[in-house]
């Protein structure tokens, strides 16, 4: 059985792996996001990865070189919120997750939880008292 098929009307990618590395971007992904920007193709970047807004992903794949509104980029969490919506809208969700420190400045690359830590030591500001191991009884 043959499928016909007609042309391509847009594109979903995956962002890690597919357009970026890490912090830098794989080679062609600038080229085949120019392209499609030519041929006013639509497309939406799509990930997996709840932790960030489109807006900091977005400006993480500035960072690489890589030109993407965060229009066009959609997290597992927007999808989450999708679906519930469709599910019961009007309703409400009691989310339950890891709080993150949200980034004002995103011009600058995000700081290493290590360093962060290292320099509020210096500046006084988390003494702990150490942690001392329960005492066999």
């Amino acid at each position: 059985m043959t499928t016909e098929r007609g042309p391509i009307q847009c594109w979903l990618t995956d962002m890690d792996g597919v357009l970026v590395h890490e912090d830098r971007a794989l080679p062609g992904a600038a080229d085949f996001l120019d392209r499609l920007r030519d041929k006013q193709r639509p497309f939406l970047v799509l990930t997996n990865n709840s932790i960030y807004t489109p807006r900091d992903l977005s400006a993480r794949l500035a960072r690489a070189g890589l030109h993407v509104p965060e229009q066009f980029i959609w997290t597992s969490a927007l999808a989450t919120a999708a679906f519930l919506a469709d599910q019961l809208p009007g309703g409400s969700a009691h989310v339950i997750g890891a709080k993150r420190r949200p980034r004002l400045n995103h011009d600058e690359p995000p700081r290493r939880r290590g360093r962060d830590r290292a320099a509020r030591r210096s500046r006084g500001w988390a003494r702990r008292p150490a942690r001392r191991s329960p005492s066999p009884r």
